[in-house]
This record gives C-alpha cells, structure tokens and sequence, in this order.
C-alpha cells in the first residue's frame, strides 16, 4: 500500500532547521506538554506552510497548535 500511495504525498525534508524551530517550541509549550513528535510535526507544517491549503488531523493537541500558528485545519 505505501508503494501505491507515497507519491500522493509532499515529503518534507528532516533537517537541522526543523529541529531547531522543535526545541523552540519546547521553550514555548514546556516540556510537560509537548510531546517530541508534535514538535517535529508543527515544524514540519510551519515549513511547508505556503505549500499546502490544508492540514489534516485527528489529534486535539496538535490541532490546536497548528490553530495557534494560523494554519488552515481540518479536524
């Protein structure tokens, strides 16, 4: 199945900027809230932002963080 679909999806690159812009957040939510992968997936958004019209999710937190950014949502 991944074969047939992965080329129905805009990868983005791991690198040292979307690490970066993670431990912000860290500093921004607090590391009690926060968990690593919801700051990789927030940055990785934030970077292809102008890119995509819309995010889609079914995690409550990371909705709200994405609200919180001004990226169009879909729940």
């Amino acid at each position: 199945m991944f074969e047939q679909d992965h080329e129905n999806y805009q990868w983005i690159v791991f690198d040292s900027v979307l690490v970066e812009n993670a431990k912000y957040l860290f500093k921004k939510y607090g590391l009690n809230s926060l968990k690593t992968l919801d700051a990789l997936q927030r940055s990785a958004a934030l970077k292809v932002k102008d890119d995509v019209e819309v995010f889609i999710t079914n995690d409550e937190f990371l909705r709200k963080l994405f609200k919180d950014e001004g990226l169009n949502i879909k729940f």
